[in-house]
């Protein structure tokens, strides 16, 4: 890497002082360990976890927008199609946000199986864990490195953040 190139990575005054230079890589260092600690927090209670019942209330409503838009190409909460197996498109609606939706009708090829419940889980596991990078990011901007860290290491072991991961978001 060029000179400019490190001075784009590394805190400002990492760049300009070669005593930094350790103290950053610690803290580098530190961070990945923090954002794995994270991710197997969240992929382990996925994987262990057994919820009776992921697809209730709304998110009920959430894979119906998600079968319906995968199958029909309409954006609708009927249940209807997915319980009796239904051909025939259902009424559009725009009751619930669509971001959600989109995300899970990448994975809804049918009726909800174990698998895909499983793989929708998992994808939201990552999404979790990828957020510690931009909490990282926000606190590094408002608070001292170390300061930093410390939110970063309550952020990934927030048991609230790790177990939302367990259910098909509602």
């Amino acid at each position: 890497a060029t000179l400019s190139e490190m001075n784009d990575i590394m805190p400002p005054s990492a760049a300009t002082d070669s005593s930094a230079a350790p103290r950053w890589r610690l803290l580098t260092l530190l961070f990945f360990m923090i954002f794995l600690l994270g991710g197997y927090l969240r992929v382990a209670a996925v994987l262990e976890t057994d919820v009776n019942n992921s697809i209730r209330a709304d998110a009920k409503d959430y894979f119906s927008y998600a079968y319906n838009l995968r199958h029909f190409g309409v954006y609708s909460r009927s249940d209807h199609p997915v319980k009796s197996g239904e051909t025939s498109p259902p009424v559009p609606d725009a009751l619930r946000p669509p971001g959600y939706p989109l995300m899970l009708s990448l994975f809804t090829n049918g009726r909800p199986t174990t698998m895909m419940l499983t793989s929708i889980l998992l994808t939201q596991a990552v999404l979790g864990t990828l957020m510690l990078l931009l909490a990282h990011g926000i606190y590094r901007r408002f608070l001292p490195e170390t300061w930093a860290l410390i939110a970063s290491l309550l952020t990934a072991l927030s048991p609230h953040l790790v177990v939302i991961n367990t259910y098909v978001l509602s």
